[in-house]
């Protein structure tokens, strides 16, 4: 355990491990700070393709996502896919990745969590975090002040102290 837990904290794949750092598919090895484009490299790092998403370099991730093999597509690279067509607003793709990735990795609990998110968005509900009991007060209070404000316009008054 303690050895699986430190190739995937530093990024060491070994053959057999299903979601790590770096994808192994033929060639020479990648581990560059930048994509180049080219296509001649063994080694995706899936680091590399979170870090142009979250920069917003969408365009360099899906590059070097679609330079993977097909025989070679894991659960991440499923994953990432969507979260770059989410991040397009391609749901439908999105969804149909992100439901791939989920099939192909059951116990990933951040593919999971996307595809419960995409699964409220799809039915029309959009999540929020849970409220506490502060902010359910909070929101009675301005819901009775904008009530007794409608009852003075209409002449009368819910609440007579204010």
């Amino acid at each position: 355990y303690d050895s699986v837990m430190d190739d995937r904290k530093n990024g060491v794949h070994r053959p057999g491990q299903r979601s790590s750092g770096y994808r192994r598919y033929g060639g020479s090895a990648y581990g560059g700070s930048a994509y180049s484009g080219g296509t001649n490299y063994s080694y995706v790092d899936y680091r590399q393709v979170r870090s142009f998403i979250q920069r917003g370099d969408l365009s360099s991730a899906e590059n070097m996502l679609n330079s993977v093999e097909e025989i070679s597509r894991n659960a991440e690279w499923y994953f990432l896919k969507g979260t770059i067509c989410y991040q397009r607003g391609w749901l439908n793709d999105a969804y149909n990745y992100i439901v791939r990735a989920t099939q192909m990795d059951p116990a990933n609990r951040e593919y999971l969590t996307a595809l419960e998110q995409m699964n409220r968005q799809r039915s029309g509900y959009m999540y929020s975090s849970p409220r506490s009991g502060e902010d359910s007060l909070c929101d009675f209070c301005t819901g009775l002040c904008i009530l007794d404000s409608c009852c003075e316009c209409a002449g009368g008054d819910c609440v007579p102290c204010c």
